[in-house]
């Protein structure tokens, strides 16, 4: 019993020094969960590759040999890698590889150090597979996947929106767009592709990955094990979008809604693993029995001590990153009038139409609130300007699946940044969005985003952050084929945009 508390006060050990380092970029995925996104659930992925690796060790045996000069040698060389890495990306690109979440590929690498300084070298058979999931946990790495899957779904979730029509008479609908009836009002609908039921694929790609680690069974179940899993992921989305619609039927536009669509995902993805643990059990899986294992070595002082400085120097430069560089990545200007409150500039020419306000501290944190204008003039070009107001800047940094918050969720064909005037943080996106009838292509939008602190709406002593995108339609009915092939002219988006910056700040 002795033997067996001092093993767990080791894992315990291994797993804070492994994950201490990282959490001021793991803190605002939690943040995330309740967003209702694809990315919502990443924050699952570090919690079961923890979870993963200590069933792994706790079954581990000492039967490879122990080499201390080899361990320390090979975790010194691992520690100096993770470290400069981590630095070099503090003082070379800090936007890129902290704001949107890169140095999270360094978590593995760091696991692996820590595991070969307490437990040697040999220990690497029992966490390569639980580290090569933990990189699942790198936004850009699993926003890829959930992007392909979204594309696949947007036409299935659409299509069955649609059909929902042919039963209930308080929703129309047509593409990717529609109404849906409250009291006597139709509220205008869209489905983004970040919403077509990628986060159920994801989150139940996240469950069985570490569930097929935990259970034994032929290959044939298996993979029948795995067609469940994406049945019930395309069931469970729709069951989402029927709740959804049916909230904003009987409720509206409200809290209610905003809360619901908040839940919901949390809901859903305790609901799919479980049904996913008893369809294994279903199929006969059978859990992995407990192997007899041998006390592991009792690590050295030289090697803990260095480890645990080292994951402190980590944890400082992760957070230095993270928060004090916030301000490095943020311009601070003074604006001529306040668009986060609708007051938005006049631009000669054209013609403004209000398209609402939208409170979203649910998921851009509590004061975050946003509204949209739609600028258009005679010669039948269209703007579509909204702009984001929010305490904190690294959330409307990094939140939605592409950075890209008009259109998150959707395809981002291309990025680059753009010299405007000010000389302000500015980016510009090609996004394709899903067809809007099938059969059809789907359409260009071209996207400027800028960002700034604004000196004159100022919280607690700090002045707020703004994000505002302007976008306009490039190119319709487009095939996927020729998407990334397309030639665009993006010249009257950005001349519009320094138009707008120009008539915004002073």
């Amino acid at each position: 019993m002795n033997m067996l508390s001092l093993r767990t006060r080791w894992f315990v050990a291994w797993v804070c020094l492994t994950c201490i380092p990282f959490f001021p970029v793991y803190w605002p995925q939690i943040g995330k969960l309740l967003s209702d996104t694809p990315d919502a659930y990443l924050c699952f992925v570090p919690v079961l590759a923890m979870v993963w690796m200590i069933r792994g060790m706790r079954q581990a045996t000492t039967d490879y040999p122990n080499d201390s000069e080899l361990n320390f040698i090979l975790g010194v060389t691992l520690s100096f890698i993770a470290l400069f890495l981590a630095v070099w990306g503090l003082t070379h690109y800090p936007l890129t590889f902290y704001g949107e979440g890169i140095v999270l590929a360094l978590w593995p690498i760091w696991g692996l150090t820590v595991s070969w300084f307490i437990f040697g070298v040999g220990s690497s058979r029992w966490v390569w597979r639980p580290l090569l999931f933990l990189y699942l946990d790198v936004p850009s790495l699993y926003n890829v996947i959930s992007i392909r899957v979204s594309s696949g779904l947007s036409a299935l979730t659409n299509s069955f929106i649609a059909n929902l029509t042919n039963f209930v008479h308080w929703i129309h609908w047509q593409g990717t767009s529609g109404s849906v009836l409250y009291r006597s009002d139709w509220i205008p609908v869209s489905i983004t592709t970040a919403c077509t039921g990628a986060d159920s694929v994801m989150a139940v790609l996240i469950v069985l990955i570490f569930l097929l680690s935990t259970r034994t069974g032929s290959l044939l179940r298996k993979a029948s094990w795995v067609l469940i899993g994406l049945v019930l992921a395309v069931f469970m989305n729709c069951i989402r979008v029927l709740t959804l619609v049916s909230v904003l039927h009987v409720w509206g536009s409200s809290q209610v809604f905003d809360d619901v669509h908040a839940l919901l995902g949390v809901f859903l993805f305790v609901i799919m693993a479980a049904v996913l643990v008893k369809a294994g059990e279903f199929l006969g899986l059978e859990p992995q029995g407990s192997k007899a294992y041998s006390d592991l070595r009792t690590p050295g002082k030289i090697s803990v001590s260095l480890t645990t400085v080292v994951s402190l120097m980590l944890l400082v430069t992760v957070f230095l990153g993270r928060y004090d560089n916030q301000a490095n990545v943020w311009t601070t200007f003074s604006t001529r009038t306040d668009i986060a409150n609708g007051a938005y500039p006049d631009i000669a020419g054209y013609y403004m139409v209000s398209l609402g306000s939208f409170d979203d501290s649910s998921i851009l944190g509590e004061g975050t609130h946003s509204y949209s204008m739609a600028y258009s003039n005679q010669a039948g070009q269209y703007y579509r300007v909204e702009s984001w107001n929010a305490p904190s800047g690294w959330r409307l940094e990094d939140y939605s699946v592409n950075d890209c918050l008009t259109f998150h969720g959707d395809e981002i064909l291309s990025g680059a940044r753009l010299n405007l005037p000010h000389a302000i943080q500015a980016h510009f996106y090609l996004v394709a969005l899903p067809p809007m009838q099938r059969g059809a292509g789907e359409d260009i939008y071209g996207v400027v985003t800028i960002m700034f602190q604004d000196n004159d709406r100022v919280v607690n002593g700090t002045p707020t952050y703004e994000r505002v995108e302007i976008s306009s339609p490039m190119r319709r009915n487009v095939p996927k084929s020729e998407l990334r092939y397309t030639s665009i002219d993006r010249a009257d988006l950005i001349e519009f945009s320094s138009t707008l910056i120009n008539n915004l700040l002073v």
